[in-house]
């Protein structure tokens, strides 16, 4: 998939994108040398629209975007207090996270699971079975 770094970073920062979810959380990131990288939190600002989930350089609403998640052929689950842990499908690396407390990493991992297009599609098929279903007994009567 191809993505074009300037659109992307308007997009993140547009006060038009429907922003489903946005906050502080903190990110595992690895930092240091080649040979001597160590686990590190940091804090950043991430916003989620539609299936991607943005990160920024800062703590703040209006810091620079820093990377994307695209929320594709993943899972997302609870790990200890207060985190969660993205999970991508053919990937080595799991993603870690920590929020400022529990109902705020519940919130995360629900506008997550939710923002997946899987997810989507049958929302949108049990729609419209919902919809069959509602046209039939229209008809009987």
């Amino acid at each position: 998939m191809r993505f074009n770094a300037l659109e992307l970073k308007q997009f993140a920062l547009s006060s038009q994108a429907h922003c489903i979810k946005e906050g502080l959380l903190s990110l595992r990131e690895k930092e240091g040398k080649l040979w001597n990288k160590t686990d590190v939190l940091t804090e950043r600002w991430f916003r989620l629209i539609g299936n991607l989930l943005f990160y920024m350089k800062g703590k703040t609403k209006s810091s620079e975007p820093f990377g994307v998640f695209v929320l594709e052929k993943f899972t997302v689950r609870p790990e200890e207090e207060y985190s969660f842990v993205l999970e991508f499908e053919g990937a080595e690396e799991t993603v870690y996270f920590l929020a400022s407390g529990q109902a705020e990493a519940s919130a995360w991992i629900k506008a997550l699971k939710d923002a997946s297009y899987t997810h989507l599609k049958q929302k949108y098929q049990d729609l419209q079975k919902e919809a069959r279903r509602l046209q039939a007994q229209v008809e009987l009567l």
